[in-house]
């Protein structure tokens, strides 16, 4: 952990493997390098003291995730653990919840294209156009475009299952998240990002995280 967190101060993502133990960290694609920074800190601070006898875990914070595993999943879709939060203060139109589901679509494909496998859009929809939506998607970094695209479509249908036409919603796995709202939450400029580590290759494994508490599937925020 305090390897991870001594390469924050110098990449937004990075993943590594030590004494056996696979760790990355991948900070919001438009946080800046401080919040980025203490976000880190605050997932390696975590973990230890909430997962010791873990194999594998998984922390989501609103700027960054934090996992690490026994198995090595670089280059792995992970999926599981999965949960969503969603507004349950109000319902949207099946016709505006259905033009969100389709900007969701367009930023999957900008975030698998992207070279940081991030997208990040603020859009007026057509159905409503009294007030625009911010919408997020990003995939952790050792992962390819295609398997990014997968990910991100996995979550689409958690969002789809799990918070049906709310005006707000994230959904989280460990390889992808995605999240909307109807006020700004990202930085409209995001800083530049250095190139990514080469890391580890990937092999056929599968993932052995664990989330840091229970959680279900669908919360309210």
């Amino acid at each position: 952990m305090d390897s991870l967190y001594s390469k924050s101060s110098d990449n937004f993502f990075y993943n590594e493997s030590l004494n056996g133990i696979y760790g990355l960290f991948l900070c919001r694609g438009d946080v800046d390098r401080d919040t980025c920074q203490a976000c880190v800190n605050n997932a390696t601070q975590f973990l230890p003291k909430n997962c010791s006898s873990s194999l594998g875990a998984v922390v989501w914070y609103d700027a960054c995730l934090l996992r690490y595993s026994s198995s090595n999943f670089f280059g792995e879709i992970s999926l599981d653990p999965d949960f969503c939060m969603c507004n349950e203060e109000e319902t949207i139109s099946p016709e505006e919840d259905s033009e969100v589901l389709s900007w969701l679509d367009n930023s999957t494909v900008k975030a698998q294209n992207s070279t940081m496998l991030f997208d990040a859009q603020n859009k007026v929809l057509n159905s409503n156009m009294s007030r625009p939506i911010d919408i997020l998607t990003q995939c952790s970094r050792d992962l390819n475009g295609s398997s990014c695209y997968s990910c991100l479509k996995n979550i689409k249908t958690e969002i789809r299952a799990w918070c049906p036409r709310r005006p707000g919603w994230r959904c989280f796995a460990p390889s992808c998240f995605a999240r909307y709202e109807k006020y700004p939450f990202f930085q409209s400029s995001p800083p530049p990002q250095p190139v990514p580590n080469a890391g580890i290759p990937p092999q056929p494994v599968p993932n052995a995280g664990i989330p840091p508490q229970p959680v279900p599937n669908a919360g309210m925020y």
